[in-house]
C-alpha cells in the first residue's frame, strides 16, 4: 500500500528485494504521469535505476485507489516476468551482459493498458 504520492505505508515482509525498492518505482510512475493515471491504466517498469530489481521482475502497476475523509492510498503490484524476456540466459543473468539491453526487455514506465484497453499501437 502507498501513499497519494507514492510513498510506502506497509508490504509484504517476505520479498524484501522485489518490494522493498518497488517505492522507487511506484514514485517513477506518479511522478513521471502527473495527472495522467486514470482508472484501468496499467505501467510497466523494470528501470533497475527506477526502482526494478531485474529485468524479468516488473512492476504492471495499476492504481487502485480509496479515499476517503482525510485519507487517500493507493495499491500497487509488483510482477514476476517471465524469463523469455531475457537477451542471453533466462533470468537476466548473463556473466557475458556489458549493458543492459544484452540483459532482456528494458521498460521504463511503459504504458500497457490504456483505461482498460490495451495497446496494440504506439
Amino acid at each position: 500500500m502507498f501513499a497519494h504520492d507514492g510513498t510506502l505505508v506497509a508490504n509484504a515482509p517476505h520479498m524484501p528485494v522485489h518490494l522493498g525498492s518497488m517505492d522507487r518505482s511506484v514514485e517513477t510512475i506518479i511522478r513521471d504521469n502527473v495527472g495522467q493515471i486514470k482508472p484501468g491504466d496499467i505501467y510497466a517498469i523494470n528501470a533497475p535505476y527506477n526502482g526494478g530489481t531485474h529485468l524479468p521482475t516488473s512492476l504492471s502497476a495499476r492504481r487502485c485507489s480509496t479515499t476517503g475523509r482525510n485519507r487517500s492510498c493507493s495499491g500497487w503490484r509488483r510482477a514476476a516476468t517471465t524469463p523469455m524476456l531475457a537477451a542471453f540466459r533466462p533470468g537476466s543473468m548473463s556473466p557475458n551482459a556489458t549493458t543492459i539491453e544484452q540483459e532482456g526487455v528494458l521498460f521504463d514506465n511503459f504504458k500497457l493498458v490504456d483505461r482498460g484497453r490495451f495497446r496494440e499501437r504506439n
